[in-house]
Parts: structure tokens; sequence; C-alpha cells
């Protein structure tokens, strides 16, 4: 049965008065609190993910930015033109053009002397250039460093693959680089077959080069 409303100027006996009206409001503000301390939560949670990779946790080995920060690996296969551009000869202010380079399988690998990724990761390019002999170019690009530094760098490890230089991070910008070392697999057609951002070990640079190019080491 409805209920009459309360005639004017009249108070309506229904209405929270005193304690009740502020327990009632407590409980909206209290609700209203916790929604916020939930949503908060859920971005919070995606944003880490998002950073580790997917995988919800902590990566150690993740990409390293020049401000420190890390990242979490991203790789996966592309149809992507390799972008046109102009390299620095790695001992000389010589101009080279990238694509110089195409017209036989390419692995171009982003580096720099302050990375800790990259300073582990080199030998390990080195040692599956060495078991390639050739059949396909290797090609490290030493992007927003200190030349003296790299060459340095490249001399106490013995790095005998191609080199270059990118000191401005013009060309690591063109490719959509944002972590080192990142890692571009190349076709003879000049496509990226595949990126990986985040430092690979001899066996996995083996695999990803049997996968996406075709090639087999010995």
């Amino acid at each position: 049965m409805s209920q009459a409303p309360a005639e004017p100027g009249r108070s309506d006996p229904r209405a929270p008065t005193g304690d009740d009206a502020a327990g009632h409001a407590g409980t909206r503000w209290t609700l209203v609190v916790a929604a916020l301390v939930v949503a908060s939560l859920a971005v919070g949670a995606m944003v880490a993910v998002r950073l580790a990779g997917g995988d919800g946790g902590a990566n150690p080995d993740g990409a390293l930015q020049p401000d420190g920060t890390r990242l979490g690996p991203v790789s996966g296969s592309e149809q992507t033109p390799l972008p046109d551009g102009t390299l620095l000869a790695f001992h000389s202010d010589d101009k080279i053009d990238v694509h110089d380079y195409v017209g036989r399988p390419l692995v171009v690998n982003f580096w720099a002397s302050w990375c800790a990724p990259c300073v582990e990761e080199m030998p390990a390019i080195q040692q599956v250039a060495d078991e390639l002999d050739g059949r396909v170019t290797v090609l490290g690009i030493n992007s927003q460093d200190s030349a003296a530094k790299a060459r340095e760098f490249a001399d106490d490890l013995g790095i005998g693959f191609e080199l270059a230089r990118d000191p401005s991070g013009s060309y690591f910008a063109a490719v959509g680089g944002f972590g080192w070392p990142t890692t571009l697999l190349v076709d003879t057609d000049g496509v990226i077959r595949y990126r990986h951002t985040r430092l690979l070990d001899a066996g996995q640079l083996r695999d990803l080069l049997r996968t996406h190019l075709g090639v087999v080491t010995p």
C-alpha cells in the first residue's frame, strides 16, 4: 500500500534523523572510498603486468632505458620494412646508408656501453656471428652513447662483426625502439620479420634465426 507524501512544511517521518542520518552518510562515504581503492588497485595491477611483460612479476633482465628504467621483454613477429636511415661509421664520421646492408639475412642489434644487458649479450652475438661465417650480416648499432666509450667497449670484448653509430638515437626511434638491447631480424628483401627487446643468449638467437629467417647455424 503506497504512502502519501509529507505535507509541505512538515518533516517526513520516513526520513532518517540524528544518528541514523549520520550512519547512512557514513556508510555511503565508506562505499565510495572502497570503490576508489578497488579501482586504483586494478589500474596498478594492469600497469605492473604491462611493465613486467605480461607475467605479473618483476623482470630483472628486462630492457634498459637511458634513465635506468627496466622494461619487460617485448618480442614478436613483424612485417615492417626496415626504415631508410643514415648511420655513422664506427671509427669515423663517414656516413653509411642502412640499406647498404640489405640483400642477405640481417641481424640488427642496438646497444650501448652503459647498458648492462648489452654488455652481457654482445659476446653471445659475436659467437653466433662467428658460427654464421658471413651467411648472415650482423650489424651492431651503437645508439645514444659516447663514441670513445663505445669503441673501448667493443675493443675490450673483441667484437668483430659490423658496427655503426647512431649518436642521436634518431634511427633507433625510426625503427620504433624504446629499450636496449633491441634486436631485429631482417630478411633479404629488407623486411623486419622479428623484434626482440631484451638480452639474448646464443641459443635463443640461433632459434630465432632458424624460425624467422630460415638460417640454421652449424
